[in-house]
């Protein structure tokens, strides 16, 4: 007796090896930030998501599908300040990606970050933020300036 494929399962894994996978998210509320701890980078606005995989309530991506991502976050405090802000990717809760990019001016402090990173499906992604300018501070109600991008690469 020969026995069947599972077909559906042979259908899954070709299209999720192909999968478009791509979600960008957008701020202008204000989140405050709090002086020498992690916040959760929490995004309301949704420009596009492939896969309704980002949680708005929690700033959590569930990946939809294994692969290699882009991941890339920007974000900008209020007001002339001195310190810098780092920018951090938890996989599970684990810290796995870190980076400071910053410039400040008399109007903000910008800072953006962008790592390629290997994810399985059911990974939860966070983007946070940790900034040391001596007193909690909000991001700039700008959702020009606050984003993250997530996009499977391969």
């Amino acid at each position: 007796i020969q026995r069947i494929p599972d077909t559906e399962s042979i259908v899954k894994n070709l299209a999720a090896q192909d999968a478009t996978v791509a979600a960008r998210y957008t701020s202008d509320s204000g989140q405050a930030l709090n002086d020498a701890s992690d916040t959760v980078f929490i995004l309301e606005d949704v420009s596009y998501d492939t896969h309704n995989a980002y949680n708005t309530s929690t700033g959590d991506y569930v990946v939809p599908v294994s692969g290699f991502y882009s991941l890339s976050s920007n974000a900008n405090i209020d007001g002339s300040v001195t310190g810098f802000m780092l920018h951090r990717i938890y996989v599970n809760n684990i810290l796995v990606s870190e980076g400071s990019l910053f410039h400040v001016s008399s109007e903000q402090l910008a800072s953006s970050y962008s790592d390629d990173i290997s994810l399985s499906e059911g990974d939860v992604v966070s983007f946070r933020l940790f900034q040391n300018t001596g007193s909690s501070r909000n991001l700039r109600t700008d959702s020009t300036r606050n984003r993250i991008s997530i996009s499977r690469i391969k």
